[in-house]
């Protein structure tokens, strides 16, 4: 959050697949929504651009009653979009979720933003032209609580903490994953089903 406050720039939270940008920002949204009058979200998928991405988001069209003519080029719409945007009073926010670029387009960052709207991206690559925010492993302690939040949901954590024999199991399991938040996770809950609860 004061990240966010302490700059007008566009804000970039960086950090290597499933390490928990997109988390990070979907817990943003949740503690800070009532500070924003409007949030747009908008998903990059694995093909395409950014600009192709807010042109087809179908919700964010529909909220800003536009009608886009698909015949006009990409940049065109993004234009008319942008245009749209900036007609929003109040404090605004867009994020763009796993923001991918060949090169900054210059164009559609300058169209973006605006007095009324704070823009984040969560991206695996540093771009200069972005406050960055920098998601890294976890803590090992961290690691843990993870690991036995979805391996063992139902059981007290100071207990299971106390199983010094399990818990050095675990602690070495989450080193070979790197602490690595998805992987950590999925394995817990994989674990989980295979074999059951612990307790």
């Amino acid at each position: 959050s004061k990240l966010v406050e302490d700059t007008n720039r566009p804000i970039q939270i960086v950090g290597m697949g499933g390490i928990g940008k997109t988390t990070l920002l979907m817990e943003y949204v949740e503690l800070f929504q009532s500070k924003y009058a409007h949030i747009a979200w908008i998903s990059q998928p694995d093909q395409g651009s950014i600009s192709e991405a807010l042109i087809r988001n179908e919700e964010l069209n529909k909220n800003l009653d536009l009608k886009l003519n698909r015949a006009l080029s990409v940049e065109h719409l993004v234009e008319i979009l942008c245009g749209k945007l900036h007609a929003v009073p109040g404090n605004n926010l867009i994020l763009i979720d796993n923001a991918r670029f060949k090169t900054i387009d210059e164009k559609l960052f300058r169209l973006l933003q605006n007095k009324n709207w704070q823009l984040i991206i969560t991206s695996r690559e540093k771009y200069p032209q972005f406050t960055s925010f920098l998601v890294g492993r976890l803590e090992p302690t961290l690691a843990r609580e993870l690991f036995l939040t979805y391996r063992d949901p139902d059981s007290d954590l100071d207990d299971l903490n106390e199983n010094l024999e399990y818990i050095i199991e675990v602690d070495k399991t989450i080193e070979l994953l790197g602490y690595h938040t998805l992987s950590i996770e999925l394995l817990a809950r994989n674990l989980k089903k295979a074999m059951g609860t612990t307790t």
